[in-house]
């Protein structure tokens, strides 16, 4: 390939790069975990609750990864789509039941969007 051909192909490359990225300014969804809280349960259980927000200009669906290590058992991991419109907020909750002879124990719990 010579020169010329290959400036004009990373012209181009750059060109549809940079307009797929300035399609999306100011349009798009912007889906974010903004809290994660937990405790469990009088009935042994580990509830976990988590509040998703769109801080994006359009509705938006997206995949929440609900992750819960207690000490001394297994990991724990749940999924959840959602779909919001802009500006909105949603809170649900994630039960898991661990093994009875951990209940009480101490977690570790985190929540991202996939």
């Amino acid at each position: 390939m010579d020169a010329h051909r290959l400036a004009a192909a990373g012209f181009v490359v750059a060109l549809l790069a940079t307009a797929g990225c300035l399609g999306s300014l100011g349009g798009g969804s912007d889906l974010r975990v903004t809290e994660i809280d937990g405790d469990w349960t009088e009935s042994g259980t580990l509830e976990i609750e988590v509040t998703v927000r769109n801080a994006g200009a359009a509705e938006g669906t997206g995949t929440v990864v609900v992750w819960v290590e207690v000490d001394g058992d297994d990991a724990y991991t749940d999924r959840r789509d959602v779909t919001l419109p802009p500006g909105g907020t949603e809170t649900f909750s994630v039960v898991f039941e661990p093994p009875s002879d951990v209940v009480g124990s101490g977690f570790d719990a985190n929540a991202r969007m996939e």
